[in-house]
């Protein structure tokens, strides 16, 4: 998986992402759905 992205192995976590959108955004868009909605969202989100 490293060889993949160019990261070293210790770099790399896995099941995490870097979103360009703000906590904010993530909260209020419709995507990820999977992620609850509302205050559920909003708790899991700050969680992780």
């Amino acid at each position: 998986m490293s060889s993949e992205s160019g990261l070293p192995g210790r770099v790399l976590r896995i099941g995490t992402m870097r979103a360009n959108m703000t906590l904010q955004e993530l909260i209020d868009s419709k995507e990820l759905a999977h992620l609850g909605f509302g205050e559920f969202r909003e708790q899991r989100l700050k969680r992780t």
